[in-house]
């Protein structure tokens, strides 16, 4: 992270840049779950704010193929209807 720039900055900076997977994302920063969500909620009001918008592409499972809400920042530890632990994503990019 540059340090000119807040934590923010840069995930947004990286976000418009390419699509990233929240784990990517997460562990390339270094920060905790909670708080790379909380400053996803954050960063969604942010860029509404000046028209663009956070996409999310929802995650689903490896194992069985089950989609995911789209409105969920993180993936949960298990696929619901086939208990795997194979999740992936979910993707996220601002347009």
């Amino acid at each position: 992270m540059s340090p000119r720039r807040t934590r923010r900055q840069e995930i947004v900076e990286r976000l418009r840049a390419e699509e990233w997977a929240f784990a990517d994302l997460r562990h390339d920063l270094g920060l905790t779950v909670r708080i790379l969500e909380e400053d996803l909620k954050h960063i969604q009001k942010s860029v509404r704010a000046v028209g663009d918008r956070l996409q999310l592409r929802s995650a689903s499972c490896a194992g069985c193929g089950f989609g995911f809400t789209a409105n969920a920042l993180h993936p949960p530890g298990r696929c619901p209807s086939c208990r795997d632990r194979r999740i992936e994503g979910p993707w996220l990019r601002i347009t």
